[in-house]
């Protein structure tokens, strides 16, 4: 045999591993992935993609922190595939989950194991516990919402306050922002996908609420997985600014529309992908960061295009500015 050969052999070793893993029998897949499975299915080489739609029907069992993406980054994960990871981090149940859940046909065992993992963020009523029996919870699963509880409030450790943006998974187009941390009983407002805000403190707990002001100075708590975890830095150090106030938009010269991936168009996904982006003084697009996504291989298409795309810059008092701005790109079969 060759020298060469061995690190095929061991390549093709991996992937086949990686694939039966994720072909495992249905009572298997309901499990979220840990994260040595997610580590494994990265290092083996197996295409980003099929890891994306893996976490996002299946989900995740821990926080990912900063230092273990940047350790997948190292190992051939994708931005979609990190961007997918910080989204699926596990996070309690809303009541309308629990019944959606029931609805579209998944088991009450599945959907016990799911509660008794991630909680619930609301206290149960006799109404709600009905609604759920009517959906077709079956008595185990009610004892489960009944005796879940949200996790325990961790201390919040003030920092520097500092300026990121709300991040959104598909389903959503805004998040709420919770008068009290760890309870989701009241809503006192909403922050749309990819708005800035600003974070006062941080709770220290793996499931929990950071205390946030949004730009209309409103202080309140929003669970931390819809927080974007890196902040964008400003091309050479200048300022960083937003459309409006004296600043006018960025104009586009060139903007060509993304293609569809084959996965796409084969399982005919449609949508919009909201993706925030600096354009620099020179009209170029910088920090691209997707903050709406839609998966099947469609965000990594969207990131790929919007990167090329050129514009007249900002401009503020006569002259170039760099801005932060949301631009979406929609897909859409005919």
């Amino acid at each position: 045999m060759k020298s060469g050969a061995i690190p095929v052999v061991v390549s093709s070793v991996l992937l086949f591993v990686a694939n039966a893993a994720l072909h495992a029998q249905t009572t298997v897949a309901e499990k979220p992935l840990t994260k040595a499975q997610v580590y494994d299915l990265v290092a083996s080489g197996l295409d980003s993609q099929r890891i994306v739609d893996a976490v996002q029907q299946r989900g995740i069992d821990f926080t990912p922190r900063e230092g273990l993406l940047e350790a997948l980054a190292k190992k051939g994960a994708n931005q979609t595939l990190l961007d997918a990871l910080r989204a699926a981090a596990p996070t309690p149940l809303s009541k309308s989950e629990l019944v959606h859940m029931l609805a579209v046909g998944k088991t009450s065992d599945s959907v016990q194991a799911i509660v008794e993992r991630r909680k619930i963020d609301f206290k149960p009523t006799d109404e709600d516990l009905n609604t759920l029996r009517i959906a077709g919870a079956s008595e185990g699963l009610i004892k489960a919402v009944r005796e879940a509880k949200l996790p325990s409030t961790r201390s919040q450790l003030p920092i520097q306050p500092t300026v990121t943006y709300i991040q959104c998974p598909a389903e959503k187009n805004q998040i709420e922002v919770y008068a009290e941390p760890n309870t989701a009983a009241t809503v006192i407002t909403s922050v749309s996908c990819g708005v800035n805000i600003t974070v006062l403190a941080k709770d220290q707990g793996q499931i929990g609420f950071d205390r946030i002001r949004t730009a209309h100075g409103i202080e309140g708590y929003v669970f931390d997985r819809y927080i974007a975890t890196t902040t964008s830095t400003t091309p050479e150090g200048d300022d960083l600014f937003s459309v409006g106030g004296g600043v006018t938009a960025p104009i586009p010269i060139y903007s060509p529309d993304p293609s569809y991936t084959k996965q796409a168009r084969k399982d005919k996904v449609s949508g919009t992908v909201v993706v925030q982006i600096i354009v620099d003084t020179a009209g170029d697009v910088r920090d691209v960061k997707v903050v709406k996504p839609l998966g099947h291989g469609l965000d990594e298409t969207a990131i790929e295009t919007i990167r090329t795309w050129q514009f007249k810059p900002a401009m503020r008092n006569g002259s170039p500015v760099n801005v932060r701005m949301l631009v979406e790109t929609s897909f859409r079969l005919f």
